[in-house]
């Protein structure tokens, strides 16, 4: 083994104490990280290598020197998909109907839309949360919005069937 060489290099959301990077690499040698940088910068060879895209690496978040430890086993692992162009445009030209601001945004989470986007094309709409917060119990959407959601959906769900239909 070289001796640059990492144990592991994980690549995918970096966050530190002091930098977040939204698209990094981590190093590992032995117990002690070793290095991290943004995507695409010279980053030693390791000997695994997990590809993380997508997800948050916190390094430093468990204290060793208290005697926490973590151990993460990886179940399962999807690579990110790509909404389908179509239905993406449909969303959002039915989202610009309702005179509400709206950002089209590239979700590379395990959501069913994984699963869903083998046997069809596929497409999401996200509702606007409080403070940003999702998948957790502060999590809250005002009932107005999630109906002007409702309305965005069902407009595309038709336009999108009168399209499809054979």
């Amino acid at each position: 083994m070289d001796a640059d060489q990492l144990d592991l290099k994980i690549t995918g959301h970096v966050v530190t104490p002091g930098l977040v990077l939204e698209d990094g690499w981590i190093g590992v040698r032995g117990e002690i990280v070793a290095g991290l940088g943004p995507a695409g910068s010279a980053a030693p060879a390791a000997r695994q290598v997990i590809d993380a895209r997508g997800q948050w690496i916190l390094p430093g978040a468990v204290d060793a020197q208290r005697g926490l430890r973590a151990a993460v086993d990886l179940l399962s692992r999807e690579e990110p998909l790509s909404a389908d162009p179509a239905v993406c445009s449909v969303l959002a030209e039915a989202a610009g109907r309702t005179g509400r601001p709206y950002l089209r945004l590239p979700s590379q989470a395990g959501h069913d839309a994984n699963q869903m986007a083998k046997i069809a094309p596929v497409g999401m709409l996200f509702a606007p949360s409080r403070d940003g917060r999702s998948h957790c119990p502060e999590e809250w959407t005002e009932p107005d919005d999630i109906g002007v959601c409702l309305a965005t959906l069902t407009a595309a769900v038709i336009r999108l069937d009168e399209e499809l239909a054979p």
